[in-house]
Parts: C-alpha cells; structure tokens; sequence
C-alpha cells in the first residue's frame, strides 16, 4: 500500500509545532504577569487613598474640636494634649478609635504590638501659637493651631499636615 504524499502532508500540517506552541505560552505568561501586576498596583493605590482619606478625616476631626473649645481651655497647655495616636484597622468594621498616646510609645512600637497585622497608626501632634504672620491690631486675639500627622504607608513615612486659626470670641457661641 502506498500512502499519498498529500495525505502525510495534510497530517503534519494540522498539528502545532514546538516554535508555535512556545510563543503562544510566551503571549498567555506575559498577559498573565501584566494582568496580575495591574490588579496588585489597583489594591495598592486603593489601600494609599483611603489612608489618606482617615488622615483627613482625623485632622478635621481634631480640628473641628478644637474650634468648640473655650478661649481659657484653648490657651492652657494641659487641657489639649500635644500628642496622640488614632488606629486605622480596614478590614475590621468600627474598630478605629482613639488611643491616648504617651510620649515614649512610637510607632514601631505600636506596629509590632498590634492585634491586627494590617492596621494603620496615624502619630498626631497638635501645635498651639500665637500668630506671627499676622500685623493686625487683633493678632493677640487670634491663635494659630496646627496638626501633624505621620504613619506609615507601605513602609513609607507619610506626613500630612493642617492648619486653622481660633479667635478669642469662638467660632459659636458652644459651650464644650
């Protein structure tokens, strides 16, 4: 029996040589890695904004408070603490709460104390001035509040900072 050479052709041409099959498993590892790579870099910058958003909303929570208080509360030094700590724990709902912060504790401290591996601890320190910039008969009226806050993002310090002035007749008429 004799085989035609066209059949034993149409044979061999059907089938995938090895070069083929290489470069399609090259096409899909590449497709795969960038794939897996922008999901990774979506997470990361998901998780940088909402630690962001918490440190804003922690300043301008402080901030917000420190507009109730009193010209008397405002101008003694022991009644608003200088340092405190605020917890960010994002997979635990209702968990972030204020923790007092005593000045030898530091962040790497609370980081390897931590119940929960990825909380966030946002260092706050609260600064109280008499306003330089301002020339203005009034400016002895007038107090100049800046709060700081440092964590660590991803290993990376952040730093995020916010400023107010408080004026001696209150923002309102509060009483806190």
């Amino acid at each position: 029996m004799r085989i035609k050479s066209s059949e034993l052709r149409q044979k061999y041409e059907d089938a995938f040589t090895i070069i083929e099959t290489l470069v399609a498993v090259v096409i899909f590892g590449v497709v795969y890695i960038a794939l897996y790579t922008g999901l990774s870099s979506g997470w990361t910058i998901i998780r940088a904004a909402r630690e962001d958003l918490r440190a804003t909303q922690i300043m301008l929570e402080k901030l917000e408070t420190i507009r109730l208080y009193n010209w008397d509360q405002i101008n003694d030094t022991n009644f608003i603490p200088e340092f405190f700590v605020e917890a960010y724990y994002p997979t635990i709902e209702g968990t972030n709460s204020q923790i007092p912060f005593p000045e030898s504790y530091d962040l790497s401290y609370l980081e390897a104390n931590s119940p929960y591996n990825d909380n966030v601890w946002y260092r706050g320190q609260i600064t109280i001035n008499a306003s330089t910039n301002i020339t203005e008969s009034y400016s002895n009226e007038l107090r100049q509040v800046t709060i700081e806050l440092t964590w660590k993002q991803a290993g990376e310090g952040r730093t995020r900072e916010a400023t107010t002035f408080v004026s001696s007749r209150g923002l309102q008429k509060y009483i806190y």
